[in-house]
């Protein structure tokens, strides 16, 4: 048994390392991990799930430090490039604190899951006589010009052979693929126990039955378009919700279920649009559920939509690293999703969905109008979808990828 601990950038582990911690945990491990709760209101301390967090929380002055205004897009980086000078002073305190308490694990195994915190695992490793396993998601320093302000871009590419560097230094390295595999092959260039591990849900069908039975109370007679994401302009939300006008004028009986969060006044743009057109009882807003919900909520829809990210790596986007797409189709759901990347390829290899060739109100209509007008396709797209996750997307197969790495360190 080792003890592994993992460096992460959200208070709580998504669903990707939930699934790598559980795995982990089942072959005998001692978890633990240090996370960053931005808006400090997790505890501290606390065992969940066989695993100890342990949690840094916010020592700047809120009023100083702006959040993303709603043109922005959502920030993967511990902080957003537009917080200047008390930006780079917190996410300094910030990895004190994290090497720090790095260093009181003792740990085995430091698992990183975000590049900005590689060289604390990297030096608590060397301190410690321990390892370092470097799970790269897709937004990968291939992509840190985004994050950057304008006059600090030029930097990327020098970050970029920093983290080779690092990368020569660790023991094992799991990554999503992207479409051209580029983050594979760098950094299996550097570190020969590599593995691209796709971004899949689990097997299991978990269902919350005291709420699935309300759902289905709730959207009985509907027929429902399903979308979980961040609710943001830069996702395109708006232009779903001016579909539902022309769907709900062929049938009435259409809801928008938007699952998720918004920045600034996106939410009050949805109101206000749904209230002018007198959409209120088509446009459903439901606050972001946990991924364990989500499952069941899908249980009540027709259909599945993605929207774009509009950023760097829409380009990367791949079968193995949208787990939106996954979701959907795990739950049988004909899936629509932008013509970006190779998103579609899971939709034209599968025949399980719709590629609009851009997500602007009139596609998006035109495509669940399709569905709806021939529920006898959509339903084969939905079983052709989950067959695909049966045999060839799920955590099963993937899982063993993981350990096979983990093994060798």
């Amino acid at each position: 048994m080792k003890k592994i601990c993992f460096l992460t950038n959200t208070p709580t582990l998504i669903p990707r390392q939930k699934l790598q911690t559980r795995a982990l945990r089942e072959s005998g491990h001692e978890l633990s991990a240090i996370c960053w709760d931005r808006d400090g209101v997790c505890a501290k301390e606390e065992l969940t799930e066989g695993i100890r967090f342990l949690r840094i929380q916010p020592t700047y002055h809120k009023g100083r430090v702006r959040r993303p205004t709603s043109d922005q897009s959502l920030v993967s980086f511990w902080g957003d490039a537009d917080r200047g000078l008390h930006a780079a002073l917190w996410l300094g305190r910030l990895w004190i604190k994290t090497f720090q308490k790095a260093l009181a694990q003792n740990a085995d195994i430091f698992v990183c899951c975000h590049y900005v915190s590689l060289p604390l695992a990297v030096c608590a490793a060397r301190i410690r006589g321990a390892k370092v396993v470097y799970d790269i998601s897709e937004f990968s320093m291939e992509h840190t010009s985004y994050w950057l302000p304008k006059m600090l871009r030029p930097l990327s590419s020098w970050l970029q052979l920093s983290e080779n560097m690092l990368i020569r230094q660790i023991a094992g390295v799991t990554c999503v693929p992207d479409r051209k595999l580029t983050i594979y092959r760098r950094a299996f260039k550097n570190c020969r126990n590599t593995e691209v591990v796709l971004n899949v849900p689990e097997l299991e069908l978990r269902v919350d039955t005291a709420l699935l039975n309300a759902l289905k109370k709730k959207y009985a007679e509907k027929n429902v378009l399903v979308y979980a994401g961040a609710l943001i302009q830069s996702k395109g939300i708006m232009e779903a919700v001016k579909a539902v006008k022309v769907i709900r004028s062929l049938y009435p009986n259409f809801v928008l279920l938007l699952i998720g969060s918004c920045i600034g006044d996106d939410t009050a743009l949805i109101t206000d649009y749904s209230v002018k057109e007198g959409l209120v009882d088509s446009i459903d807003i439901v606050p972001l559920q946990p991924y364990e919900k989500l499952h069941t909520y899908y249980q009540c829809a027709d259909i599945g939509l993605m929207l774009p990210y509009k950023g760097p790596n829409e380009e990367n986007l791949t079968i193995g690293n949208t787990r939106k797409n996954m979701d959907y189709i795990k739950a049988s759901l004909p899936v629509i999703v932008p013509d970006l990347g190779d998103i579609g390829l899971l939709v034209r290899q599968e025949e399980c969905g719709v590629i609009v060739p851009s997500c602007n109100a009139e596609s998006i209509s035109r495509a669940v109008l399709s569905l709806l007008d021939n529920p006898d396709i959509a339903e084969k797209m939905g079983r052709n979808g989950h067959n695909a996750f049966l045999k060839k997307y799920n955590w099963n197969i993937e899982k063993k990828k993981l350990l096979k790495v983990y093994q060798a360190v």
